[in-house]
């Protein structure tokens, strides 16, 4: 019985280690998702007159 719960222990730490190189290794995004390239008074949500 503990030699199920060390091979799960294990198992769950690798599968976090995988998922978080795989996180780290992405490449960064060029514009943050805050920044917003339509202007407010412009684009899909009119004219702003």
């Amino acid at each position: 019985m503990q030699t199920l719960i060390v091979i799960g222990v294990v198992a769950l730490v690798l599968f976090l280690v995988f998922a978080v190189v795989q996180f780290a290794s992405r490449p960064p995004r060029m514009e943050s998702r805050w920044d917003d390239s339509v202007p407010m008074n412009k684009g899909q949500w009119g004219d702003g007159d």
